[in-house]
């Protein structure tokens, strides 16, 4: 990371998962490695501070995607309440690159803008 210390602006890293909370237990894999990934950029954010911005985007379903639709179908249209249009991502990591969210890294709120 030596070579990156002379940039006056961070590098801006986002990872876009499920939410790190409580999973049933068909799903503990896809919760250890969300666990994991907001570790992973939580240590980003301390250790690198001023060279790198991680973020962490969590989300739910995305709707309509091609997985998305399907793990709906199998789970239960209850799960379509919680579906995220893709849009509503893009929205959300183009705040974060013009800095109207959040910044110096972390957990991405949607309701957290920068005053």
């Amino acid at each position: 990371m030596n070579k990156f210390k002379n940039r006056t602006t961070p590098i801006q890293m986002i990872w876009g998962a499920g939410s790190p909370n409580d999973k049933p237990k068909d799903l503990i894999l896809y919760g250890l490695v969300n666990s994991g990934l907001s570790s992973f950029v939580n240590e980003l954010n301390r250790h690198y501070q001023g060279i790198v911005e991680a973020f962490y985007l969590p989300f739910t379903v995305i709707s309509p995607s091609t997985l998305g639709d399907a793990y709906i179908k199998k789970v239960g249209p209850q799960l379509q309440k919680l579906a995220k249009h893709p849009q509503t991502i893009v929205d959300t990591i183009l705040g974060v690159i013009g800095k109207q969210i959040m910044r110096g890294g972390g957990m991405i709120v949607p309701e957290s803008k920068v005053i």
